[in-house]
């Protein structure tokens, strides 16, 4: 029987492609692993630089509501308020009328019952509104709530409301600035948006207080994609601050992050196509 020899410029070649075989194998691998490496990262500073953005937006707007409760401030008169009749501290208002900022509608004073004593002259009852009865009844000190109609100007507002005491130190009723969601929104104005970026605030209930389009605010909103049902306004509002992908209300798939406003229970988010 004859002896079948290998021929060894075979063998060589054979193991050769086998060894480059392992090495293209083994590259591939490593590349992989290392292409990967680098998409974490990037997705990573890309989240993270999402929300440096979102996180600037939100100590802007508190910087706002902060210059806001200092204006209310301004019209806040301890003594005389701790003493004076309702007629009294709503004289008091009217005076005061012409020295409001422009981003103010109102100012008004509200008693223990929910009588209002506005700036402009008129009266109304306020005891069913929450910033009401947030501090008469739930002890806050400073209230901005989500927004709600004017009853006497019928105008999309949020109100920014303190406690006013007697001379016994017992809150005795309210003094609140209301503000036109027209008004944040022409400070909004200042935060460019582009075709890439847009910036939106909502609402505890997930209703826009701002947004690129005003024919939104007081609305919420629901992809129409069934993939991002979700994500809809109402149920991001509900989950917080946070990262996630959705539809915005063009049609168009953005990744958006939510930042908390403080001292509300709003979120700002910023969407990024």
């Amino acid at each position: 029987m004859k002896k079948f020899v290998f021929n060894q410029n075979i063998v060589k070649i054979i193991s050769t492609i086998i060894i480059a075989i392992v090495i293209i194998i083994i590259t591939l691998i490593l590349t992989n692993r290392i292409l990967n490496k680098v998409r974490n990262q990037s997705e990573e500073l890309y989240k993270t630089s999402c929300k440096n953005i979102a996180e600037g937006y939100s100590n802007s707007i508190t910087c706002k509501l902060n210059e806001y409760i200092s204006n209310l401030d301004f019209f806040i008169d301890e003594k005389l308020f701790s003493n004076a009749t309702n007629e009294e501290i709503h004289s008091y208002l009217i005076e005061k009328s012409n020295k409001k900022p422009v981003a103010f509608l109102n100012i008004f004073y509200a008693d223990k019952n929910g009588n209002a004593f506005i700036d402009n002259g008129l009266t109304t009852t306020v005891s069913d509104r929450d910033y009401f009865n947030n501090i008469m009844h739930n002890g806050k000190k400073i209230d901005i709530d989500n927004p709600v109609i004017s009853k006497t100007t019928g105008k999309m507002i949020i109100h920014i409301s303190k406690p006013v005491y007697d001379s016994f130190h017992n809150v005795k009723g309210i003094i609140s600035a209301s503000i036109t969601l027209t008004s944040l929104q022409e400070f909004f104005a200042t935060i460019k948006n582009d075709d890439f970026v847009r910036v939106f605030l909502i609402d505890k209930e997930g209703r826009f207080i701002i947004h690129p389009d005003e024919s939104y605010f007081m609305k919420s909103y629901t992809p129409i994609n069934k993939e991002f049902y979700d994500f809809s306004s109402e149920k991001i509002a509900l989950e917080g601050p946070g990262f996630f992908r959705s539809e915005s209300t063009e049609g168009k798939e953005v990744d958006i992050t939510l930042c908390r406003i403080e001292k509300t229970s709003w979120l700002i988010g910023v969407s990024v196509t």
